[in-house]
């Protein structure tokens, strides 16, 4: 049986959906790995200790995959200040395979921090390594988000991005933006595009839904995701205050820590009169994100980026009309007027006339919701472990 070393390094896989650090990367990681389990492979997550997990030190997690808290440390530490535990890291996972009597066949490496971690343990190891950014210091400045290690992360992605035995992208757009941004090609490069669990993300009537989330609006508009500048939440909310039948809709904002992080956000909506309008929902299990999908009658991804954009596949699964931001999966997937809505640029006035029109014509929202469900059903996990599993052999040693 070969044996992977997945490294998602800062944040856990098995994290709670919407909180700080915890999005469409952990649901990557997740699915894939239990796939490529169901497939053979026996999988070894790495990632950080952390407080609030519902798993212990090693916890198995589906046949063949585990989830290893390896420890570096405080458990609080914040995203920007890990990259000084990388090596620490990357000691006690090496200390782990060997305390445990372990061959590892192929490293497999999520986001920058990881891609450290993994070049790190491909030179001690001598096996390859695959690295997935999901996202870049390069993307995000393209859109004025700056992070405090801003210098050093644009730096070392450069570094990986060369240096790294294969480079893994989601979509065509992501391949071409990494060329731009490292002004070169990597060793080897691959498209390879996610999927959606069907079994979870499926259609239920609409007023069943709306009853079970205690809804009483005629319309709602849907956003699900972390509290993160990069996902245009305030663009939203902004957008929201436009729309003519204010008085029966209702705005649902799923993730986020319901104890911290929404102040700026309540300071827009309070300023723009909309306390009754806007119900944050926190985070909240992916078992039941069908439910607000199905309740609503369009979702809205607002991001200034997504390497992929696993809510567009999630809510086209539900039968849900997606309206988006040209970004990830979103050019591909929607097509104008018939699978949903695309933004062109980021005005408020627009954004609300594609939601009024979805909340108006019913044929239209019905049809979309058709199309979309239709085109979305081909794309699943399943596909995308078995192009894994033949690039994996291509690169084991």
């Amino acid at each position: 049986m070969k044996r992977i070393a997945m490294l998602s390094f800062h944040s856990c896989p098995v994290g709670r959906l919407g909180d700080l650090d915890v999005g469409g990367m952990n649901v990557y990681v997740l699915m894939l790995s239990k796939y490529l389990g169901r497939l053979g492979f026996a999988i070894d997550i790495f990632t950080r200790n952390h407080d609030d997990c519902t798993y212990s030190r090693i916890g198995n997690i589906d046949s063949n995959v585990r989830v290893i808290h390896i420890e570096i440390g405080q458990t609080n530490i914040s995203k920007v200040d890990l990259y000084d535990y990388v090596d620490q890291f990357t000691v006690n996972v090496n200390n782990f395979s060997c305390d445990n009597g372990l061959n590892y066949h192929l490293i497999h490496s999520h986001y920058w921090l990881s891609g450290c971690v993994g070049e790190k343990l491909s030179d001690t190891w001598q096996i390859n390594h695959l690295l997935n950014f999901h996202t870049t210091a390069q993307a995000k400045s393209q859109v004025n988000i700056i992070e405090e290690n801003q210098q050093i992360r644009s730096l070392v992605e450069k570094n990986l991005f060369f240096s790294a035995d294969a480079i893994i992208t989601s979509t065509l757009q992501e391949e071409e933006d990494f060329k731009k941004y490292f002004k070169g090609e990597s060793q080897n490069s691959y498209v390879i595009i996610p999927g959606v669990d069907l079994s979870i993300f499926h259609p239920v009537d609409k007023s069943f839904a709306k009853e079970q989330l205690l809804i009483n609006e005629d319309n709602v508009v849907l956003f699900v995701g972390r509290f993160d500048p990069i996902k245009g939440i305030d663009f939203l909310i902004e957008s929201f205050s436009f729309i003519k039948q204010l008085e029966h809709t209702k705005l649902l904002i799923v993730g986020g820590d319901i104890n911290q992080g929404y102040t700026e956000y309540f300071s827009k909506i309070k300023d723009l009169g909309l306390e009754d309008k806007v119900r944050f929902e926190g985070s909240v299990n992916q078992d039941q994100l069908y439910l607000y999908y199905s309740a609503s009658d369009v979702y809205v991804l607002a991001s200034h980026y997504e390497s992929f954009g696993f809510t567009i596949l999630e809510s086209m699964a539900c039968k849900t009309p997606v309206i988006s931001t040209r970004v990830g999966i979103a050019n591909d997937l929607i097509k104008d007027g018939q699978t949903g809505f695309l933004i062109n640029k980021r005005s408020p006035s627009e954004l609300s006339k594609k939601i009024e029109n979805l909340l108006e014509d019913v044929d239209l929202n019905e049809k979309m919701g058709l199309n979309s469900y239709d085109l979305v059903k081909g794309i699943n996990w399943s596909k995308m472990a078995l192009k894994f599993s033949d690039l994996y052999h291509d690169f084991f040693v």
